[in-house]
């Protein structure tokens, strides 16, 4: 058999896809490049501000005439800056939780970790993929 590394097994354990490092790292690259598909909402009674998607996903009939159109400001910038200082400080603990197929991942990193973007907190309208 073929060997990994010079002094590895001879028969390296499978992964599958969706858990290999490299398939999450991919997925986590793409992460903040969609972040012009959500705006900051401001709860009018408890003034609480809040990323919520605008934006159809993949799956819904509109998505087509959606993507037909392009979206970009600057005002998009600082979110997209904040959500790859997010993964950067928090990547080995994302990937961690990922692959372990955590349940109900978004829950778990939203709660723990909205504290470190003051005044906003983390909003998904869907359960991740």
């Amino acid at each position: 058999g073929r060997r990994w590394r010079p002094r590895g097994p001879l028969n390296p354990r499978r992964v599958p896809l969706a858990r290999s490092e490299a398939f999450l790292a991919d997925l986590l690259d793409g992460v903040c490049e969609r972040m012009s598909e959500y705006k900051l909402e401001e709860d009018p009674v408890t003034k609480e501000k809040a990323f919520k998607r605008f934006a159809p996903r993949k799956g819904d009939t509109i998505y087509k005439e959606f993507k037909k159109f392009y979206f970009y400001s600057d005002a998009y910038r600082p979110l997209k800056f904040a959500c790859e200082a997010i993964l950067e400080e928090h990547e080995d603990e994302i990937l961690s939780l990922i692959a372990q197929e955590a349940h109900h991942l978004a829950d778990k990193l939203c709660s723990g970790k909205a504290g470190t973007v003051s005044d906003v907190t983390c909003v998904l309208a869907r359960p991740p993929l």
